[in-house]
């Protein structure tokens, strides 16, 4: 950025940085910044919805996060992931395990999708299909946290509903 700092990918990159580290204020300034540059750039649009989805943003993470996915189907797997925990978040399990599979079809080793998965699928009750994924998420990662799992997120009632579909899953 120092160097040219029009550099979309730049902006976008720091912006994830600052997700990463739960700085959702500079990371949204960041990804603003990269989509004024170019209000088109999918990578951008989904920083936003990412950032927008932990800062318990959810319709708005949703919108960006379509949109994203309008210009570029083949979204990377954590704005698929995001994707998803944004659906489930607001109570539209069937897309989230739409989205889920799809990052999983994309990433085998996608567990975080796997976790979303076992949870909307929990809470449509299919608790075959939960029981299912979740043997999956034990055999890939044994030491999963449950507890840690989704702990970046701002608003408690997002972190509350996602825990309530990971105990009725049986993680």
């Amino acid at each position: 950025m120092s160097l040219d700092d029009s550099e979309v990918r730049a902006h976008v990159i720091l912006g994830r940085i600052h997700i990463f580290y739960q700085r959702y204020e500079q990371a949204k300034a960041e990804i603003d910044r990269a989509i004024a540059i170019n209000p088109n750039d999918a990578h951008g649009l989904a920083g936003r919805g990412n950032v927008l989805m932990w800062a318990g943003q959810t319709d708005a993470a949703i919108e960006a996060l379509e949109h994203a996915q309008r210009i570029d189907p083949e979204l990377n797997a954590i704005d698929r992931n995001a994707f998803s925990l944004a659906y489930y978040l607001k109570r539209r399990y069937e897309a989230a395990i739409e989205q889920a599979e799809l990052n999983l079809r994309a990433n085998s080793g996608a567990n975080f999708s796997r976790v979303v998965l076992a949870a909307a699928f929990a809470q449509q009750n299919h608790a075959d299909d939960a029981a299912r994924v979740v043997t999956m998420i034990r055999r890939v990662d044994p030491t999963f946290d449950s507890q840690a799992f989704g702990s970046k997120f701002l608003n408690p009632a997002d972190l509350e509903h996602l825990r309530d579909g990971l105990r009725k899953a049986g993680l």
